[in-house]
């Protein structure tokens, strides 16, 4: 670029241009990203368990890994916990789409993920029957009302002894559930009394 007026001219024409192919770029790789989200392709990054990516780009039933799917969506719903569902998976030597071990957070998210009933969901577009179900719309919507109610009832598990409305009352204010707690006073004696559950979560 020289000196002078005309390389001020020619450093703009240069600069604009760059900035003109970024934005162009942006454009078509944001295009692209559209044009596969309307059409249920896997945009990247690690799938959910139990599928596959084909060649062109959609998602398929992995016949090795669906049933496992099944089996903790089945196990949950028939009233096995989170944490007897991930020692018998970890147990097993099974993992989670990431390679890693179950854990009761990754087990949530599962439980909770509707692509299992057939839905796809990305980049602001949803489609029902946009992706092969694995498990059929009863058995999630039971899972999702256990859930919920394992939400709201962290007080009946977090107790060390059995009250007799653990999981039944809650604070008329906030919400939280009311948790029988214990302590020993200087004599020795152990009392008993209610504390509000604000921030435990039933896993």
């Amino acid at each position: 670029i020289p000196d002078g007026p005309e390389g001020i001219i020619l450093e703009s024409l240069l600069e604009g241009m760059a900035e003109y192919y970024s934005a162009e770029l942006s454009q078509k790789i944001r295009r692209g990203i559209k044009e596969s989200a309307m059409n249920c392709r896997a945009l990247g990054g690690r799938g959910a368990l139990g599928y596959k990516v084909t060649e062109d780009k959609y998602f398929a039933i992995d016949e090795e890994t669906a049933p496992l799917v099944e089996k903790i969506f089945t196990m949950y719903d028939s009233g096995v916990s989170m944490v007897d569902i991930c020692q018998l998976f970890n147990d097993q030597g099974f993992k989670t789409s990431t390679g890693s071990r179950f854990n009761k957070n990754s087990l949530r998210s599962l439980l909770k993920n509707e692509k299992y009933i057939g839905v796809y969901e990305a980049s602001g577009f949803r489609t029902e029957g946009g992706v092969p179900a694995i498990i059929d719309k009863e058995l999630f919507d039971r899972v999702q009302k256990r859930l919920a109610i394992n939400k709201k009832a962290p007080a009946r598990f977090k107790a060390k002894v059995d009250y007799l409305l653990s999981g039944k009352a809650y604070c008329g204010h906030c919400g939280g559930g009311m948790v029988g707690e214990s302590g020993k006073s200087r004599s020795g004696d152990k009392h008993y009394y209610r504390s509000e559950e604000h921030t435990s979560e039933l896993q």
